[in-house]
């Protein structure tokens, strides 16, 4: 994976993303269906890494610092 769909990614499981964010996801997204499941493990270890605040009280840059620490 390059660092672009990992940015693309990270906009979008914090809800920072742009419109064209989301059209260049969906566009990485439609090369292989391989693209989903990465996109599904994200989004369950982003989940799990409790980085999702239901009052949207975060900053994405900590919580991706804080992701990147849990998954290595």
């Amino acid at each position: 994976m390059n660092n672009q769909a990992e940015d693309y990614i990270i906009r979008f499981i914090s809800r920072t993303e742009t419109k064209e964010d989301v059209h260049k996801l969906k566009k990485w997204l439609s090369v292989s269906p391989s693209r989903r499941n990465e996109l599904k493990k994200w989004l369950v270890a982003w989940d799990a890494a409790g980085m999702i605040d239901a009052l949207n009280i975060f900053s994405p840059d900590k919580a991706y610092q804080r992701f990147i620490f849990r998954m290595t």
